[in-house]
């Protein structure tokens, strides 16, 4: 209640998250200031793809994004999150082996929050200090690629049934080594039941 014993006002400030019974006893006074330091805190989101750096065959890429579920007060009011940038991107990778699919604007994936500053490490690639005495901040995140999408038209299927490469585009394979294909050999397979002379033979099945 206000000082005058009217109801609390529902605009010209904002609302705070304490309700009447948050100092009710000692116990549900520190209930709310824990709840208050963990809800400072960020562990893992669903954030939409704002703007995408880098990437391609080289270092991950790293990306802007917004935190999609909006902050609230108590009395319902939303705020949409800002944008955080340079959010690291997580790539399938072993060595120098990758599988490259680089994030795109407009995607919405799962952002884990590392729980201390890893901005040194990100720079340097080594082990070293904590950048900051920050801990679980936006700043400190790893996208994980998309959680909610768009159908695909370029893709790979692995199922029971057999695997499916379906492109767009052009298919290009380079091998330094060479390609071995299991199976029939296409460049010196046979067609029965053609004659020799100018024509062609059937596509190879």
């Amino acid at each position: 209640m206000s000082g005058s014993g009217g109801p609390l006002p529902t605009d010209g400030g904002f609302a705070g998250q304490a309700w009447a019974q948050s100092a009710g006893t000692q116990f549900q006074a520190i209930d709310f200031m824990i709840r208050q330091v963990i809800a400072g805190k960020a562990f893992l989101a669903l954030v939409l793809v704002k703007a995408v750096h880098g990437g391609g065959v080289g270092s991950p890429a790293s990306v802007d994004v917004q935190p999609m579920v909006n902050q609230q007060d108590v009395l319902g009011t939303q705020t949409p999150h800002g944008i955080v940038y340079g959010m690291a991107c997580w790539r399938y990778q072993g060595g120098a082996s990758a599988a490259i699919i680089d994030p795109v604007a407009g995607d919405i994936g799962l952002a884990a929050i590392c729980d201390r500053d890893i901005s040194g490490i990100k720079l340097t690639g080594s082990p070293g200090p904590a950048g900051s005495h920050r801990q679980n901040a936006w700043s400190d995140g790893i996208y994980f690629g998309s959680v909610i999408g768009a159908t695909p038209t370029n893709y790979i299927q692995i199922a029971a049934s057999g695997i499916n490469i379906t492109s767009t585009g052009t298919i290009a394979i380079m091998a330094a080594g060479g390609t071995s294909i299991d199976g029939r050999e296409f460049l010196t397979h046979k067609h029965s039941g053609v004659q020799t002379g100018g024509g062609d033979t059937g596509s190879v099945v």
